[in-house]
């Protein structure tokens, strides 16, 4: 049977084989992740001329007639297929596109005016390729996975050994050297800083990373998809029936505005029947609404609607697929939504910390590669001399 010692020597080697041909894109990974965690708080400061408006009269008008008069801006074989309204009143309606994927504008409530449509800005367009598919194609040219989300997801399985091996090979045997373990010398030196902060500062995010790293996986992996969802006893969460036109819709251009659709009346009802909420997402023949700003960040009643806007059915979240709860608590859980801007910068400084365990790493190995070469060299030298 194997000792202590060999268990450890066995631990510090996975830890540091892994470690170093994975390390640079782990700090990849986390360092673009950093970023992605607080555009939230960043990006809509550029964009805040079409978000917000001032109003120049006393009552929004009509969904219905900003509905039309939207779409009388539009190509023809562009349609809107949804609204988004805030309950903030000083928030731009937001309206969904057909085409191109994931298009939507912004539209004065007041007035009608189109404000302009949503860009992403260039430097979070590229942290988000970055840290998916390490700015290589989603997809290979015969449909399989990319070489750029392949090599994320390997990365992103193995970080999880690289921190259960670390986290073994940091616990303290006693209270005294927890202490001691827990401090980061700042007056000793570059090296025993760094070796510090690397000990410390993985000890402190190791839950939080293994966590973003648990949950991140699910978007790399179709097998470890199913296996998180088969680890809770739900099968992976279908699409939400608000995100997606239904097949009579899809038959009626392509998820477009129905002419037969009352999207007025249709707010009246939801806004009636969900009294308060953050914001409402209509579309033809369905609804839903978000109440709470904090929890799962993608939880929201759905409502369906029949052509006049009347309400047919009521389905709570409380009441949702055990899946789609999990698919919305796997997202906020990775991102840091449950608690806000709170939880995105908690988040934040996790995950730079993570971005600096495998730089501080390289250093501490270089160090200990080059003094070991020294004290090598020192003694070839005085066998020499013999």
């Amino acid at each position: 049977m194997p000792s202590q010692r060999q268990i450890k020597k066995l631990f510090k080697q996975v830890h540091l084989y892994l470690s170093l041909p994975f390390g640079i894109v782990i700090s990849l990974i986390c360092l673009s992740g950093a970023m992605l965690a607080v555009e939230k708080d960043f990006a809509p400061s550029a964009q805040r001329h079409l978000q917000y408006v001032t109003p120049s009269e006393d009552v929004r008008l009509p969904l219905d007639v900003l509905v039309k008069q939207a779409q009388s801006t539009l190509p023809d074989d562009v349609k809107i297929t949804g609204a988004t309204i805030f309950a903030d009143s000083l928030r731009s309606y937001q309206f969904s596109l057909s085409k191109p994927r994931k298009a939507s504008i912004y539209v004065n409530p007041y007035t009608g005016e189109v404000l302009g449509s949503p860009q992403r800005a260039p430097f979070f367009a590229t942290m988000f390729k970055l840290h998916r598919w390490l700015l290589g194609p989603a997809r290979a040219e015969d449909g399989s996975i990319g070489w750029g989300k392949l090599l994320v997801g390997t990365s992103t399985l193995l970080f999880l050994l690289i921190l259960i091996t670390g986290l073994i090979l940091w616990w303290p045997k006693s209270t005294r050297a927890l202490r001691a373990s827990m401090k980061i010398p700042v007056r000793r030196g570059l090296r025993p800083f760094l070796h510090g902060l690397h000990l410390s500062g993985g000890a402190f995010t190791f839950a939080l990373l293994l966590l973003m790293a648990a949950t991140g996986l699910t978007w790399s992996f179709k097998w470890y998809k199913d296996g998180f969802y088969a680890l809770f006893g739900a099968a992976p969460a279908a699409s939400p029936a608000h995100s997606a036109p239904s097949g009579e819709d899809r038959q009626k251009g392509k998820g477009g505005s129905r002419k037969d659709f009352a999207w007025q009346q249709a707010l009246e009802n939801v806004q009636q029947a969900a009294g308060s909420f953050q914001q409402i997402t209509l579309k033809p023949r369905s609804a839903s609404v978000k109440r709470e700003a904090w929890g799962n960040a993608r939880a929201a009643d759905q409502y369906t609607l029949d052509a006049s806007g009347a309400i047919t059915e009521v389905m709570p979240y409380e009441a949702s697929p055990y899946s789609r709860k999990i698919s919305g608590w796997i997202f906020t859980l990775h991102t840091g939504t449950f608690a806000g801007t709170l939880g995105r910068w908690i988040w934040l400084l996790a995950v730079l910390v993570g971005a600096s365990l495998p730089l501080t790493g390289y250093y501490l190995w270089w160090k200990r590669v080059r003094r070991k070469s020294k004290r090598q060299g020192a003694w070839l030298v005085k066998v020499g001399t013999l």
